[in-house]
Formats: structure tokens, sequence, C-alpha cells
């Protein structure tokens, strides 16, 4: 608990710095990589990792993707710790810097970056699953900063599926968004609810022999297990349902909003398709 009140006090100051914004920013990300760095025993992952290294880090041993298994293996050879200090680098390295170089205003900078401390879905849920967030951290740098950098895009998805093979679904982020409509899109979002059902049954019923096929079928048994409960699923029908609401006032706001407000309904559908 001492931890916790230490970590929120030392936010809140710098996040009242307005003088230095480059005092600022690195006050924050170094703020969240040393207490997601020196945190002991949270996380539900916590301890699976812990093991990871002592038990099975070496390599020709590989539990996990490519990427996390070589830090893992490092963390052996050296510390049982360099495992999360790296993760935390990786993760809020990126995040923070996407954050930075998108705002563009230290006063913008710090309320988004608070948003996502604060919020328990983003920053909390990132000590839980590590891997899944190394991930989502290569895609994001993907559809942002590297946008109109098609072959770096393409490269940073690929890093992301050898952080976790989930992020093989961040293809569709290369799709353009923008040039879709938001009738097409409310459409879309509506029609995910009746065809879920029957979409999953259908496909656990072919015997695929692609391995991208094969994994998808591997998620559809365990989505039950692992589709995040109820109040999620409805925290992000409600988002969708405000973004197509606000659609055009969202556009006025920022042209590129139309690719996003597209990438919220793409991944609502692939909620309510999978996991409905």
């Amino acid at each position: 608990m001492l931890g916790y009140i230490i970590f929120l006090f030392l936010l809140l100051i710098f996040c009242n710095i307005r003088k230095n914004s480059s005092l600022c920013f690195w006050g924050i990300v170094t703020l969240v990589i040393v207490f997601s760095g020196l945190r002991y025993g949270i996380g539900s992952d916590y301890y699976m990792y812990y093991n990871l290294v002592q038990y099975y880090g070496d390599i020709g041993v590989r539990e996990v993707e490519p990427i996390p298994a070589f830090l893992l293996f490092l963390s052996k050879k050296t510390s049982i710790f360099v495992f999360f200090w790296s993760t935390s680098i990786i993760i809020y390295g990126i995040i923070f810097y996407v954050i930075w170089k998108e705002t563009q205003q230290i006063s913008m900078f710090v309320v988004i970056a608070f948003y996502f401390i604060s919020f328990p879905y983003f920053y909390l849920q990132s000590l839980s699953i590590i891997r899944q967030f190394m991930a989502y951290s290569f895609v994001l740098l993907s559809f942002t900063l590297l946008k109109k950098r098609t072959i770096l895009r393409v490269i940073m998805l690929i890093v992301a599926i050898l952080c976790h093979q989930s992020a093989v679904v961040a293809f569709l982020t290369l799709i353009p968004w923008e040039k879709v409509s938001r009738n097409v899109l409310s459409i879309t979002f509506i029609t995910s609810f009746f065809i879920g059902e029957f979409l999953m049954g259908y496909l656990m019923q072919i015997n695929f022999t692609n391995v991208i096929f094969l994994k998808l079928q591997g998620y559809i048994e365990l989505a039950d297990t692992f589709k995040g409960g109820t109040k999620i699923k409805y925290l992000v029908y409600l988002i969708t349902i405000l973004v197509l609401w606000k659609y055009n006032d969202l556009i006025k706001l920022n042209e590129n909003n139309k690719y996003y407000i597209g990438l919220v309904v793409v991944g609502a559908v692939c909620h309510t398709i999978f996991l409905i």
C-alpha cells in the first residue's frame, strides 16, 4: 500500500509541472517504468513469468513467443527481474512516446498520460498481461507515428506478433478505415450481433490446415474462459455507440478520427463475433 501511495504522490507532482515540459515527460515515464520494474507479486501473471525464468528460461525450452522468450533467457543468465524491467521499458516507453508525439502539448500529454495510468483497464491491466501489452505497444506505434510508412508498419506488426501471437488481428489496422462511411460502420456493428454465433459455429466445423485458422479455432474454444467479463463488454459497446453518435463532431476536431473510429468499430465487431 505504501508503494502505491508514493507512486500516486509522485505522479501528481510530475503532472503539475508545467514550466519544463521535458521534466514532466521524463518524470512520468521514469516513474511508471521504475514502479512497474520494481513491483513484486503485482499482476496476475507475475509468478508465471517468475517461474518461467527459474525453470523454463533456457534456449530450447520455449513456452512463449520469441521476443519474450529471449528476455526470459536473458533474465535467466543475469537477474530474474530483468524480464520485468525490460518489458516495462518497451511497453511504457513506446506508449508514452506515442502520446507525446501525437499531442505535442504538455497539457494534453498530462491529461492522456494520467488517464492511461488511472484507468484500470489500461495501466493496471498491463501489469497482468505483459506479452499482450508488449504487442499492443508495437501496434500502437505502427498505426500512429508510422501510419504513412507501410513497410515499417508491417515490420512493427510482425514484431508485435513475435511478442504475442494474438497480434495477428492487428493487420486489420492496415485497411484504410477512413474511407468507410459511418452508415457502413453502423450497419456492420449492428449486424455483428446476429452473425457472431452462426459464424463461430461454422468456423468450428471446418477442418482447417492453415495455421492461422487453427489458432482462430483455438481462441474460439477458449472464448468463454478469457472473454474479460460483462462490464468490459458493455464498455466496448458504449464507446462504439458514442463514437458513431458523435461521428461528425469528432471528424470536425480531426480528420484522422475517421480512421480511428473505424478501428473502434472493427474492434467492437471482433469482440462481438468472437466473444458474444
